[in-house]
């Protein structure tokens, strides 16, 4: 694909947001490559972070022509959801006349305000991009199709086989599939493989450390996470399947207050029965609100943990711990 083939296909902006952190950047890799293709791709690819510049220098940089190229790359990434909501006020003149020969890419952290004017416009003018987590029912075929792209040996069984252990986080995943096909060395994977070498996230530990959380008893969901970061847990590895617990946790609170009947929860929701019975007592005192602004905490996290921000895994956890307590 060229960069005219792409610029016409993504338009001049993208907001992109979303609980799918993996997903997101493996969106702007592929962007990226598209532009790393053409000429002098170091003249036109430029990224910002958080406010390290201001908006009329992003603008400045959109609206630059392209140095013998067919058109510039402009990346912006927000530390928080009050900087997205800030930038995106600030470039609404640049909405209303993007130049088409840059791609803007603005990456929020959180959902955004959708009360607010540039949110609006951008929606309107279909900027808009969500990156949603992976339904169940939909991970065993991205796992599938990763596999075929990345030239790794997986079937549909092996696929949910991984999915049943890891649940459809999609960067747990993909590097559960890179694991993998280091240890077949080109065979074929299969159950035996994958029970040897991927450790399920959502053992026991992390169900109880998510209710503990859902529970908001905050001594206590201290305390486990302290004992598991000891027994050398990481919070790459925690993260992951607490915010699967959550997202599951969300589904059924969305069946609930959609009145599905209490037989029907399970299948409305996309999680086993047993989930249906683990959880009822759970979200007695959980809302909608709450709960969006609990997994926006647990992407928070995730992005900490990934990013190396400076603070230390056991802060970053135990801020998670408090923030998904006080919401």
């Amino acid at each position: 694909m060229s960069v005219t083939e792409l610029l016409a296909q993504t338009g001049p902006v993208r907001v992109v947001f979303g609980e799918d952190s993996f997903a997101i950047d493996d969106q702007i890799h592929e962007w990226r490559q598209v532009f790393e293709q053409d000429n002098f791709p170091e003249m036109n690819i430029e990224r910002f972070y958080g406010e390290d510049r201001s908006a009329d220098e992003i603008m400045t940089a959109c609206q630059s022509m392209p140095a013998f190229a067919q058109g510039r790359l402009v990346i912006w990434k927000g530390h928080s959801k009050a900087q997205g909501s800030k930038m995106l006020g600030k470039l609404m003149p640049y909405f209303e006349k993007p130049n088409p020969s840059t791609l803007l890419v603005l990456v929020l952290a959180g959902a955004p305000d959708k009360r607010l004017k540039a949110i609006k416009l951008a929606s309107k003018s279909g900027f808009l991009t969500e990156f949603g987590p992976l339904k169940e029912s939909d991970a065993a075929l991205w796992l599938t199709r990763r596999a075929t792209q990345t030239g790794v040996a997986l079937d549909r069984s092996s696929a949910h086989h991984i999915v049943r252990s890891l649940g459809t986080d999609r960067r747990a995943l993909s590097e559960a599939l890179e694991k993998l096909d280091l240890y077949a060395q080109g065979a074929p994977i299969d159950a035996s493989m994958i029970d040897q070498m991927i450790q399920p996230i959502l053992d026991e530990d992390v169900w109880k450390l998510a209710d503990l959380l859902a529970a908001q008893r905050l001594g206590d969901a201290l305390g486990l996470m302290q004992l598991l970061l000891d027994d050398q847990r990481s919070g790459h590895d925690l993260v992951p399947g607490l915010a699967y617990r959550f997202r599951s946790l969300a589904r059924l609170l969305g069946a609930q207050s959609a009145r599905v009947p209490q037989g029907q929860l399970a299948r409305a929701a996309g999680v086993p029965p047993f989930e249906v019975r683990r959880s009822g007592h759970l979200l007695r005192n959980w809302s909608p609100q709450r709960m969006r602004m609990a997994l926006e905490a647990l992407h928070r996290a995730d992005n900490r943990l990934k990013g190396g921000w400076g603070a230390s895994e056991r802060a970053t956890m135990e801020a998670l711990c408090l923030e998904v307590c006080s919401v």
